[in-house]
């Protein structure tokens, strides 16, 4: 991999002077301990670790795509604040502890950003309580963003923070945690701890098969003094072992937070299997609880301060048991599947108690959200669920009149629905076709296009039409398209029979779409071989004497003595039949001319033609032809002196052309 060093100057009007960043790009992949030469350009000089020995606050080090990973291997790496570090997205750029490192030391002073890459396989084996993957200090700042990450099979054994441990603010968008441990402490994947301003803001983003010891927090652990935000994100499959609480996330006392539009299913605990809280405060808004087990509180377990819920579901507990432990205050328009409701709900606030929200399983149910590994998986309800169209305008306002997945509010009725997941109305669509070419010849391929295009204005997390497109002429299947970026499905296709065709299209409709049909268009399919023309029939004399060479076709090259050149023009290849009449002087009988005799020379006078013989002149492509003729049509045989007409016609395996006819004479010798 060549290095790529590149300072770029980034001006200011409150500055004499220019301050300039610098990109690192990494060149090897094996863990090369820093030196003074480092990154200057040389094959293989700029390893990950000298990269960011290299780098100063306002630099990116850059970590191409490899099929290999980057693997550390001499304890964790030091990361200076302000420094930048950008795979090639987290399927294409991976850092890997290999089961005995930690992955970066965060030297705090300015925020670090970690963008595009994966880092797998790290562990904390520093002897001190940290993190598995990235450790950050109390006391320097360490603010961290994550954007597109996924941090998979991290572990720390007597640590906080299977991946992340940071006293800062983190900021984790559209990324993935999966599998990450903290096994002896607290914080499966992120534990953030009383520092400097410490914060957790969580969006779009996954944690699944995350597990946290006796300080619980089987995804997240919020401790005292934190403030937390978790929207549109799904924790799947979590656990908090040992009748530790907080399956998914544990916040402890003197801690705050929110969590939006999110989805909690299969995650496990001593209490509180989704959620425990001893937060001074806490907000629950459009969240879906499913499907989650504790001995206390399977969805959520409410101690000391004050939790809230408004349009959320709290359902299906495993192993039975009640869905909420604790005070838990209702801002209404919730649903709670038992009854009486564990988690204080009732009918004057407007919630629904006693009803199954009837949700499917877990599917990523047409969200095209751009997270590590996928977008986050929603739990959708039945269209008879009786969450749908049952939330708050208020609730709703509050999640940004959006769902998990960024599809709209409301979505298919007057009000929004209860839950993560809005149920919308299926969008109509409009479908035209075009062809290419509009006329074309059988056994050539033309191609069919189609356009799909929803009718109505939506976020643009909402897909645009998927599915496939059947192009038909008439009743018959030409073939089907699937429908592409844009909207487009092309099919090409040779099956078009000959004459006009009248070509539709028919879009079959997706998850969010309906479908819609394109007026048929035609297409004129001529003959692979076209009808044959004849035009522009010459002589060269009309007036000549019989010759000695039999007729062939032949380019002009002089006029010959004796004989006629005729001449034509073909538009393709075809034969050429002359066929020579003489005419004869004669009489009209009865609408007839017949021969002329002595005894009815008063009657009068006409010109009668006899067919005398025939010519085919095989033409093998279109253009100009010529025929040289003296008479003669073989040795044997030929045309006597005397007048003649001369009828032409080309024919080909498609048809004949009109006749077109010429006359001549021919003299004695």
């Amino acid at each position: 991999m060549p290095i790529a060093v590149a300072a770029a100057a980034a001006a200011s009007l409150s500055f004499a002077a220019a301050a300039f960043a610098t990109t690192y790009t990494v060149n090897t992949a094996a863990d090369n301990p820093a030196f003074a030469g480092e990154c200057a350009g040389l094959p293989a000089d700029c390893s990950l670790r000298e990269a960011l020995d290299r780098a100063q606050s306002g630099d990116t080090v850059v970590i191409p795509a490899s099929a290999a990973s980057y693997v550390i291997v001499d304890q964790r790496i030091p990361v200076r604040g302000g420094v930048s570090i950008e795979g090639a997205g987290a399927s294409a750029s991976t850092v890997s502890g290999a089961g005995i490192d930690q992955a970066f030391e965060l030297l705090g002073g300015a925020p670090v950003r970690l963008a595009g890459l994966s880092i797998i396989d790290t562990f904390n084996d520093s002897g001190e309580p940290e993190a598995g993957a990235i450790n950050g200090e109390a006391s320097e700042g360490d603010d961290l963003t994550l954007e597109g990450v996924s941090i998979r099979d991290s572990a720390s054994l007597d640590g906080y923070g299977g991946a992340i441990e940071d006293g800062s603010a983190v900021t984790v968008r559209h990324s993935r945690f999966s599998e990450d441990s903290a096994t002896l402490g607290g914080g499966g994947a992120i534990d953030i701890f009383p520092g400097k301003e410490p914060s957790l803001s969580v969006s779009d983003s996954v944690f699944e098969g995350d597990s946290a010891g006796p300080y619980g927090g089987g995804a997240l652990l919020v401790e005292g003094g934190a403030s937390m935000s978790v929207t549109a994100s799904t924790f799947d499959g979590d656990t908090a072992a040992d009748g530790a609480p907080g399956g998914a996330i544990q916040l402890d006392a003197g801690s705050t937070g929110t969590i939006y539009n999110s989805t909690f299913t299969a995650d496990s605990a001593g209490s509180g299997g989704a959620v425990s809280s001893e937060a001074s405060q806490l907000a629950l808004v459009n969240d879906t609880l499913a499907g989650n087990g504790a001995e206390v509180g399977a969805g959520l377990a409410v101690g000391a301060g004050k939790t809230s819920a408004e349009n959320t579901i709290f359902a299906a507990p495993l192993g039975g048991g009640a869905n909420c432990s604790g005070k838990v205050s209702s801002a209404g328009h919730n649903l709670d599947e038992a009854t009486p409701s564990s988690c204080g709900l009732s009918p004057k606030a407007a919630d629904i108690v006693g009803a199954n929200p009837l949700l499917g399983a877990l599917a990523a149910n047409s969200s095209i959200d751009p997270t590590a590994g996928g977008p986050p998986e929603t739990l959708a309800p039945a269209p008879v669920s009786p969450a749908l169209g049952a939330g708050s305008a208020v609730g709703c306002s509050l999640v940004g009149s959006l769902d998990e997945r960024g599809f709209p509010r409301p979505g298919s009725g007057s009000s929004c629905d209860v839950g993560a997941y809005e149920t919308l109305a299926p969008v109509p669509t409009s479908t035209t076709i075009s062809l290419s070419p509009g006329a074309s010849v059988f056994g050539d391929a033309v191609t069919l296009s189609a356009s799909v295009h929803g009718t109505e204005t939506l976020p643009g997390a909402v897909p645009g039409p998927q599915g496939s497109v059947e192009f038909r002429d008439g009743s018959l299947l030409l073939g089907d398209a699937p429908v592409g970026a844009g909207g487009t499905a092309v099919l090409q296709t040779s099956a078009l029979p000959l004459g006009e065709q009248m070509v539709s299209a028919v879009y079959g409709g997706d998850a969010v779409h309906t479908g819609s049909s394109a007026a048929a268009v035609p297409e004129q399919v001529a003959p692979a071989t076209p009808s044959p023309t004849l035009s522009a029939l010459r002589e060269t004399r009309r007036a000549w004497r019989e010759g000695k060479l039999v007729a062939r076709a032949s380019a002009r090259s002089h006029r010959p003595p004796v004989g006629t050149t005729f001449s034509f023009s073909l538009n393709t290849a075809a034969t050429v039949q002359f066929a020579f009449a003489r005419t004869l002087s004669g009489r009209s009988v009865g609408g007839r001319c017949v021969a002329g005799t002595r005894r009815n020379r008063r009657r009068r006078a006409c010109v009668r033609s006899v067919t005398v013989a025939t010519l085919d002149v095989q033409l093998p492509r279109a253009g100009r032809g010529e025929l040289l003729f003296q008479g003669r049509l073989t040795r044997a045989l030929h045309l006597p002196p005397g007048h003649y007409l001369a009828v032409v016609r080309a024919r080909n395996s498609v048809g004949s052309s009109p006749a077109s006819s010429i006359g001549f004479t021919i003299l004695p010798s």
